[in-house]
Formats: C-alpha cells, structure tokens, sequence
C-alpha cells in the first residue's frame, strides 16, 4: 500500500512536533511555529516551500535573541515517499547546521583568529560543524574545507556578534556543483575553490559534501551597532522604506539628486540614506541577472577626493538586512499597486551598473551567460562611515 503524501502543513508540523527535536541533542520545546533551544536562546522557523510524494524543500530561519541576527538554511530531501524525504532533510540539518551549533553550546571551538576591518581588530573564536555527506560513495581525499578557504573567510569578516558560512560541494559525473555562502551572501570566488578540490574526487555518481561554521566575535572587540535586534531591524527597515517611497516618486533630476539629503533628514542616518542609493539598484539587478552573471561579493567605495575603501558585502553590517527590508517593501502595500511596484522595481534595475554590463556585453554581441562582474565600484560621500 502506497504512503499517503503529507502536506506541506502536515510537514511543518511533524518537524515541530518532536521531528527535529529527536535529533538535534539540545534540550528543545515548541513555542507556536517555532522550536526553543534555551541554551542557545534560538528558535527555529521551519518554513515548507515544497512537500511532494518524493520530495521536500524546507528554509529553516534561526533567529538568536543573544546574537541578534537571523540565520537563513536551506535543506532538501528526496526518497521513496514523502515521510524518508523529510528525514533525509531533518537529517541533513540537524547534523550539519544544528551540529555546529551544538558545538557552540558545548563550547567545543575548533580554534580562535583575528580579523580587521574599517580601522579596526576584532578577534573571533571558529565553530566548525560536522562534514555531511550524500549520494553513494566517498570523495577519495579527505575534505579540509577551513585549510582551503579559511584566510579568505578571515578577510571577509566585519563587525558582527555572529558571521556563518556555508559550504557545498558536489560532483555527478564530471559535473560539479559548489557554494560558499558567508552571511547567507554568495561568494562565487570561494566556490570557485572549493572546485578546484570536488574536480578531483574519484565518484561514481552524485556525491556531496555539507559544512558550516559559525565565528562568533569577542565581546570586547566588538562596536555597537545602532540596528541591533528585532525593535532595530524594524527601525532599519523603516528607513529604507522612506528611501523607496521617496524614490517612487522622483519627478525631476534635482529630486533625484537630493534624495539622499530628503532619506537622512526623515531617518537621521546619512549614511544608512547613502547605502540605499548605492546598493538598492544592485540588489534589484542581482535578481534579474543572477542566473547568468556570476557576481562577486567585492566592493570597492570611492570617495569624490579619490579616497577608496575597499570592502566585502558580508563585512557589511547593512547590508543583508538592507536587502531583507528592500523585498519586504516589494512584498507590501507601501509602494502601491502591483503595477506600480514592478516600475519602481524596472526603474532601480535601469540605474544598475550589473543592467550596464549586460548592456554592453549585448552590444558588442558577447555572451553574457557566465559573464564574470567580480567587483562593483558605488560612489559615497566623504562621511560615508564604513560600518
């Protein structure tokens, strides 16, 4: 007799109803659409994007009450029916994510280092998670992801409590698969390492690797930053909604000048205003363009007396919820109707520098599936703080 397929709800429920509690060996309770861990003052959203008779896609969203920050993790599972799809995806979760987090708890560290950003040394203590594996078979040589991208890690962090990275790898055949995200932001020069490694594995058929680390700041190194927790989120978001509405209705090229001025005289923060203006167009474009540009995660920040910083998105403190805030306007009410959301949207993708590569590229007739923009130069004011 055939198993029934669970719906999405069915699934949701079946995880936070002892699912991923059973597997994660942290003491764990169900608070309404979450799972508590106190030790860790986390809670777990599982949020069901797909349950099929064979397959299930869920976006777990972890939100620390001590850290302060949202940590975002895809998993997916696939067997015979869609109950083995869900273990194969708890699985995968609890033992690779959820696991280094259980080495934080534990305070199992896998060793300490020191970065430096905007004028400044902020010490860490690194977390590593176990390295999960799928597909038959093992890769020939012995995975040492932190030995292999580590210093690049070190050089992207910024001045978070918490900075978690991802890494993918995977071969079918002779086709291989590999990510490195940090902060939840691509960085397609690390995943680029990371396959200079999975080419070399001996595999028959589909194999992958998963791993996380989380790197936690010393408190004592750490600067205050002024959109911490939820009530500051909210705050930033507001902020950036100021900036949409305002852009939403640009009449003339002297209010599109001043926009900034108009941004930080409602919302106080100049360089927030700033951040709006650079990036926002960018984050538009990436969604256009995301699937054939392969877009770095370097930035360098040009000041009008030639002055230039140098610096990585996921350093930035702005700049993941920035682009959170940026979708929650388009997913609301706040810019109007439908059609009027899709030509503010047209409009940022048109002041884009990624829509001005395309352009190019188009023109001269060059390919633009595969088309390397490795770093992206914004024009700040010399106020601008690096943050």
């Amino acid at each position: 007799m055939a198993s029934a397929v669970l719906t999405a709800e069915e699934v949701k429920n079946r995880i936070l109803d002892g699912g991923l509690s059973e597997l994660i060996e942290l003491k764990s309770e169900r608070k309404g659409n979450s799972v508590y861990i106190p030790e860790l003052k986390i809670s777990i959203t599982p949020n069901v994007h797909e349950a099929r008779d064979n397959f299930v896609n869920i976006v777990f969203s972890v939100w620390s009450d001590e850290w302060e920050t949202e940590m975002i993790e895809c998993s997916v599972g696939a067997g015979k029916d869609t109950e083995s799809a869900l273990g194969m995806a708890l699985g995968m979760f609890a033992y690779s994510f959820m696991n280094g987090l259980k080495n934080v708890a534990d305070n199992r560290p896998a060793g300490n280092v020191t970065s430096y950003f905007a004028g400044n040394e902020h010490k860490w203590t690194v977390y590593a998670s176990n390295i999960t594996g799928a597909g038959k078979g093992k890769p020939n040589e012995v995975s040492e992801y932190w030995d292999l991208i580590g210093k690049d890690i070190v050089r992207r962090l910024g001045d978070q409590k918490i900075t978690y990275v991802k890494v993918y790898t995977s071969r079918n055949g002779s086709n291989v698969i590999c990510e490195c995200r940090i902060n939840d932001v691509p960085v397609p020069v690390l995943s680029k390492k990371l396959e200079t490694v999975t080419e070399k594995w001996n595999v028959d058929g589909f194999v992958s690797e998963k791993q996380f680390f989380f790197i936690i700041q010393d408190d004592d190194t750490m600067r205050k930053y002024r959109y911490a927790g939820k009530e500051g989120r909210e705050k930033l978001f507001n902020a950036v909604a100021e900036y949409m509405k305002l852009y939403s209705k640009i009449n003339s090229e002297e209010e599109y000048m001043s926009i900034v001025d108009d941004t930080a005289k409602i919302t106080g923060d100049r360089t927030l205003a700033e951040e709006c203006h650079c990036f926002i167009p960018e984050i538009c474009a990436e969604r256009v363009f995301a699937d054939f540009l392969h877009i770095g995660d370097d930035m360098l920040l040009l000041r009008p007396d030639d002055q230039a910083a140098e610096a990585f998105r996921s350093q930035l403190s702005d700049y993941l919820p920035l682009q959170n805030a940026v979708f929650r306007v388009f997913n609301s009410d706040i810019l109007g109707d439908t059609k009027k959301k899709d030509e503010v949207f047209s409009q940022f993708v048109s002041m884009s520098s990624l829509k001005n590569v395309v352009d190019q590229a188009r023109e001269k007739d060059a390919t633009v599936e595969g088309l390397a923009v490795s770093q992206i130069i914004y024009h700040v004011d010399i106020d601008f703080e690096l943050r």
